[in-house]
């Protein structure tokens, strides 16, 4: 069972650091002004999400 938690944190941290790593390259091309923080917001909670479902099978396997 503790493998499965530290396999399921690790993916999140994994997942997480690829999204920031993602809304760094994507943040220039968005346009400045009132309506960058919510792109960017939106941005983040689309991607993360995706990411986490798309590599479910390793946390539930195991690495």
């Amino acid at each position: 069972m503790a493998i499965r938690w530290i396999g399921w944190t690790a993916l999140m941290v994994v997942t997480g650091q690829v999204t920031a790593y993602l809304r760094s390259q994507i943040d220039p091309l968005v346009p400045s002004g009132q309506w960058h923080g919510l792109l960017s917001g939106i941005f983040v909670i689309v991607v993360w999400p995706a990411l986490m479902w798309s590599l479910r099978s390793f946390a539930r396997n195991g690495f």
